[in-house]
């Protein structure tokens, strides 16, 4: 791609390197000339999405320059943090603040339990979720299947209970 330096803005590059899909942010409007330094803050979602890519993002920043690193998601995971190198740089809900080194951001997650629900040839006018956090309670509905009495609900998973029709969620 191409980006016009006579207009003020942030762009963004994709292109590939080495069989890599690269995302680069440019910002033009600061002027390198005033004896600033720039560092490359390089972003890897690890397996999930940020800025709806799953790609390596890499941005120039200047020294105390801010990038919004909060929007990140990754289907049946939780977003714990992120886990990052560089010198004198903070990370403050959700927002990157550039220190005095280049800067590697790689998102941490946390796996969700995944429900699975076997009824036996049964059916339920219930709609489950694949995932759910841990002490989450579900309120299950008897399911039915014709010629057939339904006796009870059984499960496995480490920490997962059962009371009467609540079924709290362990950890796997």
């Amino acid at each position: 791609g191409t980006v016009d330096t006579s207009k003020n803005g942030t762009y963004v590059l994709y292109y590939k390197y080495k069989k890599k899909n690269i995302t680069r942010n440019v910002i033009v409007g600061d002027k390198k000339t005033d004896g600033s330094v720039w560092y490359t803050l390089t972003i890897n979602p690890n397996g999930g999405y940020f800025n709806e890519s799953n790609e390596i993002t890499l941005y120039n920043l200047k020294e105390g320059r801010n990038q919004d690193v909060s929007d990140i998601i990754k289907v049946g995971n939780d977003f714990v943090n992120w886990s990052y190198t560089c010198t004198g740089c903070t990370i403050i809900d959700g927002i990157f603040k550039m220190g005095t080194s280049n800067a590697s951001l790689v998102a941490v997650w946390n796996p969700l339990p995944k429900l699975t629900v076997e009824l036996n040839g049964g059916t339920t006018s219930q709609v489950f979720s694949a995932y759910y956090h841990q002490g989450d309670e579900i309120q299950l509905i008897t399911p039915s299947k014709t010629s057939n009495m339904f006796k009870f609900w059984s499960f496995t998973g480490d920490g997962a209970q059962l009371n009467g029709d609540i079924f709290k969620v362990g950890t796997s």
